[in-house]
């Protein structure tokens, strides 16, 4: 049931345009609500929507075929061909953002915790703990464990009663990871399963009110939601034959949903000579291709045409959600 407590909850400090929360984290007074999807393990993009099509993908006779699909276009938005991400994109396209990522180590832990905290870009405070501070004060912050549809359910009752403004779901597991032994497999089943359960959450947020403070209805509480599919990095590129496996990548991209994106856009594009995700402009979101490199040539770390690493991937989902702080690196596209 919508509560005027979840709306005052949530706004933190802020009784104008823009209030001050504590930390000096500058927000806007409206409340925002974060959702993170922990896919750990590697949940790769160019298996779900960043694909590259079979057609074009590159043969190399030491490394094999780069990974590839059978894909389709939904929108601006490219996916592999198949039933659910493809029917995710027709429901949440139009609020949905696919960008290219950079990690910066290859450590399962390391590379959550520098995920989480946008490698230390706001003094330590991961995003969960940044909404929090700018529109939660003393909320708690739950990470959440157990079956994800189950999560999931507990997720939405969170926010609905006005108990956190910030979530993590976690199925504590690293699913992603068994891509080691079976990498096609792995990456469909589990991102059908991630993708399913991010589907159910969004409509019931979606058909959940949140009052104003007086007491009129003042929209959803997805309306002031984004949903972050958090992963640490993705997984190598190259199809090998039969029941590959892969290993860790540095190169990787992630999905964001929401109301609050310039939704329906895919930043930075593959390369079906490598697999490898480019670069854009983060105000136009023009792609920065890497076009010289022929089949089976890989870019170098250094490459300034590869795509953002965490510290700007964090600031520019906090400048979404409304909140500023020092020394933060933004992505002006997201917002259009």
């Amino acid at each position: 049931m919508p509560t005027r407590r979840r709306f005052l909850a949530c706004s933190g400090l802020a009784l104008g345009a823009a209030g001050l929360g504590f930390g000096g984290l500058l927000h806007r007074g409206e409340p925002r609500f974060l959702v993170v999807l922990a896919c750990s393990g590697g949940a790769q993009m160019i298996d779900c929507f960043m694909p590259i099509d079979r057609a074009v993908a590159a043969v190399d006779p030491r490394r094999g075929r780069v990974i590839s699909h059978d894909t389709v276009r939904v929108g601006n938005i490219r996916s592999v061909d198949r039933e659910v991400p493809v029917s995710f994109l027709e429901r949440f396209g139009h609020q949905s953002v696919v960008l290219g990522t950079q990690a910066s180590t290859l450590n399962h832990r390391a590379a959550r915790a520098r995920g989480d905290d946008g490698g230390g870009a706001n003094g330590g405070l991961t995003l969960c703990e940044t909404v929090a501070a700018a529109y939660g004060r003393d909320m708690p912050r739950p990470r959440l464990v157990g079956e994800l549809g189950a999560q999931a359910a507990d997720a939405h009752r969170l926010l609905q009663s006005g108990d956190s403004c910030a979530i993590t779901l976690d199925d504590g597991g690293l699913a992603f990871d068994r891509s080691h032994d079976d990498h096609a497999s792995t990456q469909a089943e589990n991102w059908d399963r991630v993708l399913e359960v991010a589907a159910g959450l969004i409509t019931r947020l979606e058909q959940t009110a949140l009052l104003h403070p007086d007491g009129e209805p003042d929209g959803s509480i997805w309306d002031r939601t984004l949903m972050v599919f958090s992963t640490e990095f993705g997984r190598d590129k190259w199809d090998r034959g039969g029941r590959f496996g892969t290993g860790h990548h540095l190169n990787n991209g992630l999905l964001l949903v929401s109301p609050l994106l310039a939704g329906d856009q895919s930043l930075g594009e593959p390369d079906p000579n490598n697999g490898i995700i480019c670069g854009f402009d983060v105000d136009t979101g023009q792609p920065t291709p890497m076009s010289e490199l022929g089949p089976g040539e890989d870019p170098v770390a250094t490459d300034p045409r590869l795509p953002p690493c965490e510290a700007r991937v964090y600031g520019g989902i906090c400048d979404v959600l409304g909140i500023a702080f020092h020394g933060q690196e933004t992505l002006p596209v997201l917002k259009g």
